[in-house]
């Protein structure tokens, strides 16, 4: 569920994201999962990648 796959994510993170604001930070944030999703989408089956478009 939405636990797992948070954590995951933050598995995935560097100990340190360097930022010098907060809105650098959600951008950083916002770029980090969207990469995370592309990765989990490309290792569905293409039957699996059929349904999210459909």
């Amino acid at each position: 569920g939405v636990e797992t796959a948070f954590s995951v994510i933050t598995a995935k993170f560097g100990k340190v994201i360097r930022a010098t604001s907060i809105r650098g930070f959600l951008v950083k944030l916002k770029l980090f999962i969207l990469a995370y999703s592309i990765d989990r989408f490309f290792k569905l089956s293409s039957n699996h990648q059929e349904l999210a478009f459909n």
